[in-house]
């Protein structure tokens, strides 16, 4: 995921350019990389990312069926629009012909809302709603999601590096009022090359700085192992849930 820009450099390395490359790469962060694709089980995703190194566009192939879609964004001061391509255009509303009024959950584009610190703060529709609090540092805080039948309130507590707890109570129609808490554990020595950041989407917030190892939830545990690159760049990602795993697989810019 990185984009090195090199152009004015050329000026200055003249015919040493090749070892000033060399340099100007091993000089960035692996947590500054920009993912090129993300594949998880037959789903291959690839991004392709703006001058800013925002997410520009998504490309989707299922390799079941080779069928393919993309989904586009675009930004201005205080929203992001997100177009999903296997969809029609619309609206949250439509009146057909008959003067009846249609209903949708969600438009197309989709718009995201920013605060001025240029996150987004949640939205609405006619099936359900979500919001988002952060705080100085960009990290979520607080987030709420809410459909017919359920709800959930977190809150997020952080040490300003790290996502360390998550604390949950909502409603269910079936099971009525719960309460939920997660505590997270990291590899401290290895840096999130897969976070918000690295997808280009620093308007959903802060990720973890370090790799997330382990998430306790009452008597069950969350396991995380990683593989690596050179660069110290996750290549490939694995859940373990008791005896079932979930592998995605990550390259780079």
């Amino acid at each position: 995921m990185i984009k090195s820009k090199l152009l004015l450099l050329t000026v200055i390395c003249g015919i040493t350019l090749v070892s000033c490359k060399k340099e100007s790469l091993t000089t960035l962060s692996p947590a500054d990389s920009l993912v090129k694709t993300k594949t998880e089980g037959n789903l291959v995703e690839t991004y392709y990312y703006d001058s800013q190194k925002r997410v520009s566009k998504i490309a989707f192939l299922n390799l079941n069926n080779n069928d393919s879609y993309y989904y586009e964004y675009a930004y201005s001061a205080d929203e992001v629009t997100e177009y999903h391509s296997n969809e029609s255009r619309h609206g949250l509303e439509e009146t057909l012909p008959n003067g009846v009024i249609k209903l949708y959950c969600t438009a197309n584009p989709t718009s995201y809302t920013l605060n001025n610190q240029g996150y987004f703060i949640g939205n609405s529709s006619t099936c359900e709603a979500n919001s988002f609090i952060y705080d100085d540092n960009g990290f979520v805080v607080t987030q709420s999601y809410a459909v017919t039948d359920f709800s959930k309130n977190e809150t997020l507590k952080n040490d300003s590096r790290n996502i360390i707890a998550i604390n949950s109570n909502g409603f269910s129609f079936l099971g009525g009022e719960f309460k939920t808490s997660v505590n997270l554990d990291y590899y401290y020595d290895k840096p999130n090359t897969i976070g918000n950041k690295n997808f280009g989407k620093l308007f959903l917030g802060k990720s973890s700085e370090n790799l997330i190892k382990s998430e306790a939830e009452n008597n069950l545990t969350t396991k995380y192992t990683y593989s690596f690159d050179n660069n110290q760049r996750v290549t490939s990602k694995t859940i373990s849930i008791g005896n079932t795993e979930k592998v995605t697989t990550y390259t780079y810019y």
